[in-house]
């Protein structure tokens, strides 16, 4: 188990949380652009994600709506712990390593607390979306656009800062190989101090998306089946940096000196980053 400082101040105003937000971000492409595998968990769930919308479709029952629905939030949760290892690996010296990622008992320890998290995290949804229809209901009555537009910004959001929050907690319980409600604690602590940055991240989140609804509105539908590869690609590079976001903020709070942080953060990996660092193994570690 690696051990880890406390959280670190640093007073940050509000354009240099920005910036902060915007160099995690930009790091997290340099990684992928270093290491394409890092975001090969995430290609499993796309699919998923589009079988069980079509899905969807067609179940009647509501109960089965509801499990289907809580096996893709678990899957996007759990495939983020397959990855998150992977960056830990770099992160311990090595080459991330899928096979090894798999393979891992940390990885095994990880299927329960993920099962938690994600459980806690659907409750939540839930509650959500019971107010999100009492607000449409009631803002419908003024008019229908005015409800969709309020309601689906506000919860959309929501939503997606509950995700940052799950996969941000997913990330602490890999990297320090504890439970959910101390890995919890930690997540209050690291909000706390950088709200701005955390809203420059969700803002990135919700720009990503919104290229991805472009894409959809302007691809011709004779392209048929097709318009899922760029929707695919989207997705995945959105949730990609989303992950790599939070991950990169938490270490650059909890662990400044981290060999991640080093790489997310400093200016001497330019814009690709080495072919080997200082200290690299050719074997992955467990």
């Amino acid at each position: 188990m690696t051990t880890y400082v406390s959280e670190v101040e640093r007073p940050r105003g509000f354009f240099a949380s920005l910036r902060l937000a915007l160099r995690i971000a930009r790091g997290g492409l340099r990684l992928l652009w270093r290491f394409p595998k890092l975001a090969l968990p995430l290609v499993p769930i796309f699919v998923l994600v589009m079988a069980a919308l079509f899905s969807l479709l067609f179940i009647q029952s509501l109960f089965l709506a509801l499990l289907v629905i809580f096996v893709v939030a678990y899957a996007l949760m759990f495939s983020f712990a397959i990855t998150s290892h992977m960056l830990r690996q770099i992160e311990d010296g090595a080459r991330p390593s899928i096979f090894q990622a798999l393979t891992s008992p940390a990885t095994a320890r990880m299927i329960p607390r993920v099962l938690a998290l994600s459980a806690f995290w659907y409750l939540l949804v839930t509650l959500l979306v019971i107010v999100e229809t009492a607000l449409r209901t009631f803002l419908g009555r003024i008019s229908e656009k005015l409800a969709d537009a309020v309601a689906g910004f506000i919860f959309g959001t929501i939503a997606d800062a509950l995700r940052m929050a799950g996969f941000m907690l997913v990330a602490i319980m890999t990297f320090e190989e504890i439970g959910l409600r101390p890995a919890t604690g930690r997540l209050r602590t690291i909000a706390s101090g950088n709200p701005v940055t955390i809203l420059g991240g969700l803002a990135l989140t919700k720009l990503v998306a919104g290229i991805s609804i472009l894409v959809a509105m302007f691809i011709p539908e004779s392209v048929g089946l097709l318009i899922f590869v760029p929707l695919g690609l989207l997705w995945i590079l959105g949730m990609y940096v989303e992950q790599l976001f939070v991950t990169g903020l938490y270490l650059y709070t909890t662990m400044p000196d981290s060999r991640l942080v080093e790489i997310l953060l400093d200016d001497f990996v330019g814009n690709e980053l080495p072919k080997r660092l200082p200290g690299w193994s050719e074997q992955p570690v467990t």
